[in-house]
């Protein structure tokens, strides 16, 4: 791993986020082995942005974190087949109603972050999003990561920096 570059920056990123993501001197059993298959899994394979965003996804949900994604995050309406708002302080998407003033998301992306919220990292070998998917997706987990992570995470600079900031 330490031969590519890519591969090495996501590795960073993925132990930084871990550690700013859980509390000192708690065993976090579910992380351990999540980070660990990350970690085999891209040694094995390729860094890809659809492989990190699964990772990122899989850590938020394994500590209690994650987005809600087809209820609304704020009165828990069924979601799924409309057009959603995007608010990371409320922990996901909210419905037309509650999300006014907030940012839309579209159908698609909304989609494709579900997709990604129940993929397993095996599936990230195979998974795939169109650049436009790929980018919302990103811009929609960072902004969530940012409601947790406090202070710039090292390593997710470094990786925007060398991929143009297509992460």
């Amino acid at each position: 791993m330490a031969a590519d570059l890519a591969k090495a920056a996501h590795a960073a990123y993925a132990v930084e986020l871990c550690d700013r993501l859980c509390p000192p001197r708690q065993p976090e059993k579910a992380v351990y082995v999540w980070l660990d298959e990350f970690l085999s899994r891209l040694d094995a394979g390729s860094a890809t942005a659809e492989r990190l965003r699964i990772f990122e996804l899989g850590l938020l949900r394994a500590l209690g974190l994650g987005p809600s994604l087809d209820r609304c995050a704020q009165c828990g309406r069924d979601a799924a087949g409309e057009e959603v708002c995007w608010l990371p302080r409320a922990g996901g998407v909210l419905c037309r109603d509650c999300g006014v003033g907030a940012e839309r998301m579209s159908a698609g992306t909304r989609r494709a972050l579900a997709r990604l919220n129940v993929a397993s990292l095996p599936e990230g070998d195979t998974t795939t999003l169109d650049r436009t998917a790929a980018n919302a997706c990103r811009r929609a987990v960072l902004a969530l990561l940012r409601e947790h992570v406090h202070g710039p995470l090292r390593s997710l600079d470094f990786i925007e920096k060398m991929s143009g900031g297509r992460l």
